[in-house]
């Protein structure tokens, strides 16, 4: 078991200090944010949450054995126990040490640097490539992990699906895309014992933001970007700030001096109108700046496009690319930046793609958005660890799909039936016609919104599938302590006055709302399941209630009589 003294985690924290006149240094043996984890030796560290205050249960973890107790300055709680000492309603048949109280101006950052102190800065030593982005993530994630591993670099990853440490591969029950900072450092040094050599982050915006502190203290060698669009406007408050806690981990790049020899790299979606925001925010890391973009749109590059590259110095580009029933095929070319430094404005990115040699890749999975994550995957292999791009080529080639996104059900049913788990605007606007020019009947669409969540999100959803689909069946994702009726009326308001002709059916149940959408199917219909893919649970007011989108999918075809196709 891993141990420290406190002064050790003291001296790797400036922010906090000792509040009391003691001047013990006890053994810490875990730094917990939760009092129910507590036991002997503990550190816990009191969090002001969403729903409650850690605060309220430092007399729960003091009872349980904690060694010392972080609180935010100006406590009034933990002011009045320094002062008078432990109430005198507290259980004395318990054996209490004597507790060390620590005050910090944060005790979520205080925490974050605890941890990267604790588990001995983990991430030192091993090649950190952090994913953010609204769409794409944990696919990115998935794709980078394979590559990095058949080219001969054992990596381990955190995602949102599911986490590799060793040699297993376990599902993320966490239901938190990005771990609290004490799981962070902890699976990072379970990587480094067990001879890993880099490491595949998701790092969602939730975690790189400064209210959570999760991903502080973590410095990255690398960074993708993939895209951004409207979601948790909830927590961020605006689109601003959202846009700017995603580029905080372009900010947390390691530095990179001009002579050194690892120059951190960060590759960022050419295609997104905040490529220049983001551009700016690497190369105040010094960071090598690869741009990629993919000729998948009919009005690709967009207008700007040519004037970001200025700011790039390299580009990756798909171009042309093609959609083949088990995959994807294109051609791959990598433009220097001396082929458009000093040229003429009047030159268009277009013609610079064009004229540079082609080298063609095979993707053997569905989906054109996944041309640009193997394309944001085959940037950073060749610029950070100087992988050949042949040789990616090669492992591309025999990469596999993640659970839960674009998912076929084979069970000799007359119509198609998809799971997967767009549920944002910005994965609508990719999936939904990628269904329509595939299906060959009518597209029916079974999805929901999450309650508690980006409300005003609900009506754009609905606008976009009705803008596809026929039929839309809207359901319940994960309503919370939310109406469930409250989110799908939301939902079918936009359907409703995006002008077009769709017929809306409203279920909240979401295995009644399947199992109605497969029988309305008939031959060559297309039914599309939404915004659950992976999860492992619908959470209601009721609390966490178990699901498995694709077993549940199976099972209503297996009622109506179809039996799985081997």
């Amino acid at each position: 078991m891993n141990k420290k003294r406190l002064s050790a985690l003291l001296a790797a924290c400036n922010t906090m200090k000792r509040a009391d006149n003691s001047s013990l240094d006890p053994e810490v043996s875990s730094l917990v944010y939760d009092s129910r984890d507590v036991g002997p030796g503990s550190m816990f560290f009191a969090i002001p949450g969403a729903h409650t205050d850690g605060h309220r249960f430092i007399a729960t973890a003091l009872e349980k054995g904690a060694a010392a107790v972080v609180f935010q300055t100006k406590d009034e709680f933990v002011s009045r126990l320094i002062q008078d000492g432990i109430p005198d309603d507290f259980p004395r048949d318990i054996q209490l040490p004597h507790p060390v109280f620590i005050a910090a101006e944060s005790s979520r950052q205080a925490l974050s640097r605890c941890s990267a102190a604790f588990h001995d800065y983990p991430h030192r030593d091993l090649t950190v490539i952090g994913i953010t982005g609204t769409d794409g993530k944990s696919s990115t994630v998935a794709f980078l992990h394979q590559l990095l591993n058949d080219l001969g670099i054992p990596a381990g990853f955190i995602s949102t699906v599911a986490m590799q440490t060793g040699t297993e591969t376990r599902n993320n029950m966490l239901r938190q895309s990005t771990p609290e900072a004490p799981d962070i450092h902890r699976l990072l040094a379970e990587m480094r014992a067990n001879g890993k050599q880099a490491a595949v982050v998701e790092s969602t915006s939730h975690g790189l933001s400064r209210k959570t502190s999760r991903l502080l203290d973590l410095e990255y060698d690398g960074a993708i970007f993939t895209n951004i669009s409207h979601e948790h406007l909830e927590f961020h408050g605006s689109f601003p700030q959202y846009l700017s806690d995603k580029t905080n981990l372009f900010r947390q790049l390691k530095d990179s001096q001009p002579d050194a020899s690892n120059t951190s790299v960060a590759v960022i979606n050419l295609e997104d109108p905040n490529f220049s925001y983001i551009a700016r925010a690497a190369a105040e890391r010094s960071a090598r700046i690869c741009a990629f973009i993919s000729s998948q749109s009919g009005d690709w590059p967009r207008t700007e496009a040519r004037k970001d590259l200025d700011l790039a110095d390299i580009l990756f580009a798909a171009h042309p690319v093609e959609h083949l029933s088990d995959g994807n095929r294109f051609s791959l070319r990598v433009v220097e930046k001396s082929a458009w430094s000093g040229q003429p404005a009047g030159k268009s990115l277009k013609q610079l793609i064009d004229q540079t040699e082609a080298l063609e890749m095979h993707l053997p999975i569905p989906g054109g958005f996944n041309i640009d994550n193997v394309l944001g995957c085959t940037a950073l292999l060749s610029e950070l660890l100087s992988v050949p791009v042949r040789e990616i080529a090669g492992a591309a080639a025999g990469l596999k799909g993640v659970k839960g996104r674009m998912v076929p059900l084979f069970h000799g049913q007359p119509f198609t039936a998809i799971v997967d788990y767009a549920h944002t605007p910005g994965s609508f606007t990719k999936v939904f016609p990628l269904f329509r020019e595939s299906c060959r009947g009518r597209l029916i669409a079974v999805f929901g919104s999450a309650g508690e969540r980006d409300t005003a999100k609900r009506p754009i959803q609905g606008a976009i599938a009705a803008e596809y689909a026929d039929i839309l069946v809207i359901t319940d994702e994960d309503p919370r302590l939310e109406d469930s009726m409250d989110i799908i009326r939301d939902i079918s308001r936009g359907a409703r006055e995006s002008g077009h002709a769709v017929e809306i059916h409203e279920i909240a149940d979401r295995r009644s709302a399947i199992s109605a959408a497969f029988s309305m199917a008939g031959e060559g219909d297309t039914v599309v399941m939404l915004g659950k893919g992976h999860e492992g649970s619908i959470i209601t007011a009721a609390g966490k209630q178990a699901w498995d989108e694709e077993s549940v999918a199976r099972d209503c075809l297996e009622q109506m009589g179809y039996t799985r196709q081997k």
